[in-house]
C-alpha cells in the first residue's frame, strides 16, 4: 500500500470536510513524519510502533499537547483508512497513548484553590509573596519591589510605589497575609538591603529576589499542583 497515495487521498478528504488549511497542513506534516521515522508500509504498522514513537517524541522533549495532537492525526488518518476507503486495519493508536495535559491555572482562585495553593508551598517566603498577589492584588514586580518601609504593619496597610501607570496607591492587607509576612520575618537574614524579599540560596543569597525569580517560584507550584502558569509580569 502506498504511503503517499494514501495521505493524499486524507488530504483530499479533509478539504472535502471543510477542515481548515491549517488543520490539513498539521495533520498532513505529522503523518508524514511518522512514516518517514517508522519507513514502515502503512497497513504493518503496530501498536508498539506508535508506542516507540511516543518514547522518540518524548526524547526530543515535545510538550503534552504538542504529543496528543500527533496522535490524534495518527488516529483520524486511520480512521479514515477504515471507515472511507474500507481498508480493515485495526487502528495502531491506543486511547491510552493519550498524554495527560497540565490544566490551565484558572484566572481567578477560588478560596479553596488558594488554600490548595498556599498549603502547598512550605518556604515562608514564597508563602507571604504569594498571598500579597492573591490576597492584595499586588502585581509580581511590585512584589519584587517591596520594601520595608513600604509597610505599615500597625494600620496593616502597604503603599505600593509607581505601580502600573505609573500610579501610587495604599493596599490594605488581610489577616492570613499580616501573619505570612510576619512569619517570613522571623527567618528572614538580618541585613541592611531595605528590599523586603531576599534569594535564600545559591550565588546571590541575600540580594533581592528579581521578577523572574518569583514567576519561576510561582510556576514551581502550579506544576506541583498540575496547574499550567503562564509566565505573568
Amino acid at each position: 500500500m502506498d504511503s503517499m497515495e494514501m495521505i493524499t487521498k486524507f488530504s483530499t478528504f479533509m478539504k472535502r470536510r471543510s477542515y481548515s488549511k491549517y488543520t490539513i497542513k498539521s495533520y498532513t506534516n505529522n503523518i508524514k513524519r511518522f512514516f518517514s521515522w517508522l519507513d514502515f508500509q502503512i497497513d504493518t504498522v503496530t501498536s508498539e510502533d506508535v508506542y516507540e514513537y511516543l518514547g522518540y517524541l518524548h526524547n526530543r522533549r515535545l510538550k503534552a499537547k504538542s504529543i496528543n495532537s500527533i496522535l490524534n492525526s495518527l488516529r483520524k488518518f486511520y480512521d479514515f483508512l477504515y471507515y472511507e476507503e474500507k481498508i480493515k486495519i485495526l487502528n495502531p493508536v491506543k486511547p491510552e497513548y493519550r498524554q495527560r495535559e497540565p490544566k490551565p491555572i484558572p484566572r481567578f482562585l477560588k478560596d479553596e484553590e488558594i488554600e490548595m495553593l498556599v498549603t502547598s508551598i512550605k518556604s515562608r517566603r514564597d508563602r507571604a509573596m504569594c498571598m500579597l498577589m492573591l490576597r492584595c492584588g499586588l502585581r509580581v514586580g511590585e512584589v519584587a519591589k517591596l520594601t520595608l518601609r513600604n509597610i505599615d504593619f500597625e494600620c496593616r496597610r502597604i503603599f505600593v510605589l509607581n505601580g502600573k501607570g505609573p500610579k501610587d496607591r495604599i493596599v490594605y492587607f488581610s489577616n492570613d497575609t499580616y501573619k505570612a509576612i510576619q512569619d517570613y520575618l522571623k527567618v528572614r537574614p538580618s541585613t541592611r538591603v531595605q528590599r523586603l524579599f531576599l534569594v535564600e540560596k545559591g550565588l546571590y543569597k541575600g540580594q533581592p529576589i528579581s521578577l523572574r525569580g518569583i514567576q519561576k517560584r510561582i510556576e514551581y507550584y502550579a506544576k506541583k499542583l498540575d496547574w499550567q502558569c503562564p509566565v505573568i509580569g
